[in-house]
This record gives C-alpha cells, sequence and structure tokens, in this order.
C-alpha cells in the first residue's frame, strides 16, 4: 500500500484541522456563544488565508456577525462573497443578509 507524499500528507493534516476549527466554531454558535465562535474564525482565516475552506468560514463568519448584533457589517461582507463568488453553493443561504 502506497503512503501519500509528504506534502499530500500535510495538506490533508491542514484540512481536517481547519475543518475541526470550522465545526467548533459552528457548534459555539449553536450554542450561543457566538464571540469566542466568531474570535476561533478570524483565527482560522489568519492560519489558512487561501483555505479550500474559505467560503465555509466566511458564510460562518457572516452568520456569527448577525447573530451578535453586527448586521450591517453581516450585510456588508455577504454583499462582497456574493459579488466575489456569484455561483457559489452557499448564495441561496446569503440572499437573506442582503434583501
Amino acid at each position: 500500500m502506497e503512503r501519500p507524499a509528504p506534502r499530500q500528507a500535510a495538506a490533508s493534516s491542514t484540512l481536517a484541522e481547519e475543518g475541526k476549527l470550522l465545526a467548533k466554531a459552528r457548534q459555539l454558535m449553536q450554542s450561543g456563544q457566538v464571540s469566542p465562535a466568531l474570535e476561533l474564525l478570524q483565527s482560522s482565516a489568519q492560519r489558512y488565508p487561501k483555505s479550500v475552506l474559505s467560503q465555509e468560514r466566511e458564510v460562518l463568519t457572516i452568520e456569527a456577525l448577525a447573530a451578535s448584533g453586527a448586521a450591517p457589517a453581516a450585510r456588508q461582507r455577504a454583499q462582497r462573497f456574493l459579488e466575489r463568488y456569484p455561483a457559489s453553493p452557499y448564495l441561496a443561504r446569503l440572499q437573506r443578509f442582503v434583501e
């Protein structure tokens, strides 16, 4: 059985780590702990700025901003996201922030 190349294994490990951070942020939001979720999402963005999970992270950030009462910031980020990614699978999920 072949082992993944070191670079591939590192990328998989990094993706798994980031996935865990996003899952934790989602869990925090569901339990009403919006501020810690936002901090975790910001940390994730700094650690993984060009991640394949960046769209999901941004959607979670927008939702957390809205839940924290920062509706104008959520609206602005949602608009920017929709302009940047018009074919995103998150399109329907974000429409409510810009209507």
